[in-house]
């Protein structure tokens, strides 16, 4: 199991992305809203394990993050 982390958490802002060694180069971020409808995605680099996306422009609510890298997907639910 891969290793990924977020923070701050809770944030309106910027979402930071830390990755586990493994993980390098560029991955897929989708967030979800409570529906199930895709709100946000972005392509990020993944720079000395970490990355971030910005969420201002979101209203603050739980969202699923989905996380495509190659062929592994990470789910996870930020609160």
């Amino acid at each position: 199991i891969e290793a990924i982390k977020f923070y701050p958490v809770p944030t309106s802002d910027e979402l930071n992305i830390v990755f586990s060694k493994s993980l390098e180069g560029i991955c897929t971020i989708q967030l979800f809203d409570h529906l199930g409808r895709l709100v946000l995605i972005k392509d990020c680099l993944i720079n000395d394990h970490k990355a971030s996306i910005s969420l201002n422009e979101l209203a603050t609510a739980t969202y699923i993050v989905k996380i495509l890298k190659n062929t592994s997907i990470f789910v996870y639910v930020l609160h």
